[in-house]
């Protein structure tokens, strides 16, 4: 019996937070600051970690899985050791654990401008705005790349406006998330959600298709 309960509390719990990431892209559209404003306080960047998976196995199961399975090439060479022919293939297994590790380092890079800036800050607080911030943009990227890869135009340049475009985005969200989540000033919230945006440029680029 003990161990039905565990599982059954196990579960809900899984529900909960599954609901209160899915409930953050409406919101996040209407009011971000609103959204930042009511993360956690203390404990685990858990909403963060739950936001970041989601917005990588969805990009996998939108994106990746299905040129997989048409047999697509990249459309520009990587300098992986992957031939062309098996890219997306691999990509589907490490786009995860490749952007958990991306959203830990976003964070330790915010967390370090802020606190030469002079604020205090924790890092699991800076972590849950870091991650809130790269999902809500998704689901309009998700549109633009599925129509892109429908039509056959999944390449450059159009992949880098709207990729740049969402980049900007986020990085506002993620001025506006250490302003609203920590009560950092708009300066040093500025200035950190700018270096926690530019992090992910080169990882996204050199491992990313």
């Amino acid at each position: 019996m003990g161990g039905k309960a565990v599982q059954r509390t196990g579960r809900r719990a899984l529900a909960s937070r599954l609901s209160s990431v899915l409930s953050l892209w409406g919101a996040g559209f209407r009011s971000p600051g609103t959204v930042f404003a009511a993360l956690p306080r203390r404990g685990e960047p858990a909403i963060g970690a739950a936001a970041v998976l989601t917005r990588f196995v969805v990009t996998d199961l939108l994106e990746t899985v299905p040129q997989a399975m048409l047999g697509r090439r990249p459309f520009t060479p990587t300098t992986l050791p992957i031939t062309p022919d098996r890219h997306y293939r691999v990509q589907a297994l490490y786009l995860p654990a490749f952007g958990m590790a991306q959203w830990v380092l976003m964070g330790c890079v915010a967390q370090g401008v802020l606190r030469l800036s002079g604020e205090r800050s924790e890092l699991a607080r800076v972590l849950d705005a870091i991650g809130v911030g790269m999902l809500i943009p998704m689901p309009a990227l998700w549109a633009s790349d599925t129509l892109m890869l429908a039509t056959d135009t999944y390449r450059l340049p159009g992949l880098a406006v709207t990729h740049s475009l969402v980049q900007l985005w986020e990085a506002g969200l993620f001025t506006v998330g250490l302003h609203a989540a920590l009560g950092v000033p708009w300066r040093p919230a500025v200035m950190a959600g700018a270096a926690a945006g530019a992090v992910y440029v080169p990882g996204g680029a050199r491992f990313i298709r």
